[in-house]
């Protein structure tokens, strides 16, 4: 498997009403592809690293309202024998419950602290570190967020906002207003080339 960890260019209503971005943490299968757990938080401890290690080998159960085809009983794999294994899948939903045996991460804090380490080694599994400024090392967790920062944000209204965090004028709203995009320089009209107002070149 393969974990890491990167910020997600959103706007996200906190806990204590301000307006910030998250990061992303997430742990792939290789062999499967299957991304066995993730979490967004504001900036990702080494408690939620130790999460994501304990929440891959564990049954994931069914939420209120969820439809009954996604429950573990109507997948694919063989439900009857797992269950006699473990009686947490009869209530579980069909997400894929896959022991790891080698996780490699990077030189991140979360990642070499002693918490996530100490976790691994309770659950058995062995970590290979990667080299310093080497994403082709784990090129699978790379794609996964690089996918979901793209991908799936760019349909997000409060994509690419300011990094730092304002105040929300309505803790009741999920998200704030997309800004708009920035109107063109008059002065692009009449001169193309460098603009004196806003230090830049137009394109013609």
């Amino acid at each position: 498997m393969q974990i890491d960890s990167t910020p997600l260019d959103v706007a996200v209503l906190l806990d204590d009403g301000l307006v910030g971005r998250v990061e992303l943490t997430g742990l792939i299968d290789v062999a499967t592809r299957t991304v066995t757990a993730a979490v967004l938080r504001p900036s990702t401890k080494a408690v939620n690293a130790s999460l994501l290690s304990a929440r891959t080998v564990t049954p994931e159960p069914m939420r209120p309202g969820r439809p009954e085809a996604l429950r573990m009983a109507n997948s694919v794999p063989p439900y009857r024998r797992m269950l006699e294994l473990d009686e947490r899948l009869e209530r579980a939903a069909a997400r894929p419950v896959i022991i790891p045996e080698t996780i490699v991460r990077d030189q991140e804090k979360v990642f070499v602290s002693n918490a996530f380490r100490a976790t691994c080694r309770m659950l058995g599994d062995d970590l290979q570190p990667a080299h310093d400024a080497s994403p082709a090392e784990k090129p699978h967790t790379e794609k996964m967020m690089f996918s979901v920062g793209t991908l799936f944000a760019q349909y997000n209204a409060t994509l690419a906002i300011p990094a730092t965090s304002t105040p929300c004028a309505d803790s009741n709203t999920s998200a704030p207003a997309a800004r708009p995009p920035p109107s063109r320089c008059p002065d692009a009209r009449s001169a193309p080339g460098a603009c004196p107002r806003h230090r830049r070149s137009h394109v013609p």
